[in-house]
């Protein structure tokens, strides 16, 4: 019993730590004239993508690297199958702006390059974590210069108190390191409990729960009708995941992809991130279909690793 109220409790602290620092994130960025994109792109996915960055690092100081690998792919699975799906069935995305393909095909050929990695049963050392930096940077840099993504409405609140933004930041921040420790030490001790594997923990409980964040951005989002900003936000996220938070967890140890991931899942995040990217280069849409057909297979694919 205890063991649950450690882990809601850590995802709590996770999620209103994400929240605050994505909401007075993008008050500050706005208040010192930020560009549009590094809202959208920098902050908002960045943001969402700290709690995944907190479990990781904790994860692997803990020396529990399957967890950590299981919580990545399984939060990109999340991302496309379940959040993007809910939005769509919500809100069908009629057009895109073209602008949109070079974020989208970065996601995309990330997917492959790192699935193909996967499936060769890559040993990801501290090389490939420099690699997968220096990539990130290189796409956040293209598109800080060609500034694509035109997604939020820039404005400048002169009023707003920027130290007073700085200090919920730090203390957001705080809240999401320290509901990462005890959501993480919970899910292990569950995984022990119940003579579940920490792959498999990882890969169905700390990916939804540290999807969280991108959920609540998305709803927030289709209430206000904002297509570009939730696939900058979801896609972004997919990349930071990978070229950046499994990046950095190769510099604690040396990474080997647990076999069931490596025999089914990282098919089924390949599949997905396929799903979504040809969909937007063929379709330039995502109607209503593509929700539902996602979040079924979501279902499906939660499903067939609960039962096997």
């Amino acid at each position: 019993m205890l063991n649950f109220i450690f882990l809601a409790s850590g995802l709590i602290l996770l999620l209103s730590g994400s929240e605050f620092l994505i909401k007075y994130s993008g008050k500050l960025a706005n208040s010192l004239g930020v560009s549009q994109f590094v809202i959208a792109f920098v902050l908002i996915s960045f943001g969402t993508s700290l709690p995944e960055l907190a479990s990781s690092i904790f994860g692997m100081i803990n020396g529990f690297p399957d967890l950590v690998v299981g919580g990545l792919i399984g939060s990109n699975i999340t991302n496309i199958l379940l959040v993007i799906s809910i939005y769509i069935i919500i809100v069908p995305i009629k057009k895109f702006n073209q602008n949109i393909n070079f974020q989208n095909m970065s996601s995309f050929l990330m997917s492959i390059i790192f699935s193909l990695l996967c499936i060769i049963g890559t040993k990801f050392n501290f090389i490939f974590g420099i690699i997968f930096i220096f990539i990130l940077i290189y796409i956040i840099q293209n598109e800080l210069k060609s500034n694509t993504l035109k997604i939020v409405k820039n404005f400048k609140d002169q009023t707003y108190s920027i130290s007073k933004s700085i200090l919920i930041i730090i203390f957001s921040i705080t809240s999401i390191i320290y509901g990462s420790k005890l959501f993480i030490n919970s899910s292990i001790n569950l995984a022990t409990t119940l003579g579940v594997s920490e792959a498999l923990i990882g890969i169905t409980l700390v990916a939804i729960g540290t999807s969280m964040p991108e959920l609540i951005v998305s709803i927030i989002a289709a209430i206000k009708r904002n297509n570009e900003f939730v696939l900058g936000n979801i896609l972004g996220s997919n990349i930071y995941n990978i070229l950046g938070i499994f990046g950095i967890s190769t510099f604690f140890e040396t990474i080997s992809i647990p076999l069931r991931i490596e025999k089914f899942d990282i098919y089924t995040f390949l599949i997905s991130a396929a799903f979504l990217s040809v969909t937007i280069l063929v379709c330039k849409k995502l109607p209503r279909m593509f929700g539902i057909i996602g979040l079924l297979s979501y279902f499906v694919y939660l499903n067939y690793i609960i039962i096997f």
